[in-house]
């Protein structure tokens, strides 16, 4: 029952169902808080999004769409509202979906599928574009390396897009 602000659980059954019940449900909530300022965890990102993805790309992202942004293992760390960390975390999913064709450095897939949120240019796009620009390059085997820091190669690309879009 919801009361204002507050959610009010009744749960009936047994000894044995109301203790896994209680379980059940501190496990939930414990998933779905927010343990420090403005940290999301990422079991709950996976989970809503439907896949798990790189949360050092999904804060370089965030960063470069002007929000603070930092990430561990367990937790996005972000001055964004979730529903932009969603927003953005689905869009670095879809570009991982268009990358499964291709043979990339995981580095590499880094900066496509971070670059793909921030521009919404296509993953062809971005990966011609970094070529160009000298941030990627083919192997011999066909394989995508990138050149420089991922971090640094998508600063550079979104500057030379967003000035090509300015002009």
């Amino acid at each position: 029952m919801i009361e204002g602000d507050y959610i009010r659980v009744e749960i009936y059954g047994d000894k044995a169902m109301i203790r896994d019940s209680w379980i059940r449900l501190k496990n939930l909530l414990r998933e779905y808080s927010v343990e420090s300022e403005a940290g999301y965890r990422a079991k709950r990102l996976f989970k809503d999004i439907g896949l798990a993805i790189p949360l050092d790309a999904l804060a370089e992202a965030l960063k470069i769409k002007g929000y603070k942004a930092d990430s561990d293992s367990e937790a996005i760390y972000t001055t964004a509202p979730y529903d932009e960390v969603v927003a953005v975390a689905t869009l670095i999913k879809e570009a991982l979906e268009s990358l499964k064709e291709i043979r990339a450095s995981r580095t590499a897939k880094r900066l496509i599928v971070s670059a793909y949120a921030v521009t919404g240019l296509s993953v062809y796009d971005i990966i011609t574009r970094s070529t160009e620009l000298g941030l990627l390059e083919e192997d011999p085997e066909g394989k995508i390396l990138i050149k420089k820091d991922w971090k640094e190669a998508l600063r550079d690309l979104v500057k030379v897009i967003e000035g090509e879009r300015r002009a």
